[in-house]
C-alpha cells in the first residue's frame, strides 16, 4: 500500500498539481515534490489505485500548467490580477493546451491587440 499526497495548495495559495498523487516518500516531515508547506501524506491506498473522488487529478500532474498560466497572465498584458484571479487562471490553465489559447486570443482581442 502506498500514501496520497492530500488535497492542498502551493505557497502561492494556488491548487498544487501533486495533490491526490501517489508518494514515493514516508514520514511525518513529508513534503509533496513541489515543497508546499499544507502538503502532507494521506491515509495509504492499495496499489493500483485510481482517483475516483471529487477534486481528485489524474495520476500525473500536467507539467507544462506553468507554461500555460504564463501564456494567460501574458495575454493579460500586464494587468495586474488578485490572487482569486490567480488561482482561477491557475485553474483554466490546467486544461488542454488549445483550449487555453483560445482563451488567450478572446483576452488579447477584448483588450483590442492583434491576435
Amino acid at each position: 500500500m502506498s500514501s496520497d499526497w492530500t488535497e492542498h495548495s502551493n505557497d502561492l495559495g494556488d491548487y498544487c498539481p501533486w495533490s491526490g498523487q501517489p508518494a514515493a516518500t514516508e514520514g511525518d516531515d513529508a513534503r509533496c515534490p513541489a515543497g508546499c508547506a499544507a502538503s502532507a501524506l494521506d491515509e495509504p491506498t492499495e496499489p493500483g489505485s485510481t482517483p475516483t473522488g471529487p477534486g481528485q487529478r489524474p495520476a500525473e500532474p500536467d507539467p507544462s500548467q506553468a507554461a500555460k498560466l504564463a501564456v494567460l497572465l501574458d495575454a493579460l498584458g500586464g494587468i495586474p490580477v488578485s490572487d482569486a484571479e490567480r488561482r482561477s487562471l491557475n485553474h483554466l490553465a490546467g486544461d488542454e493546451a488549445a483550449t487555453v489559447e483560445n482563451l488567450a486570443a478572446l483576452i488579447r482581442r477584448a483588450r483590442g491587440g492583434a491576435r
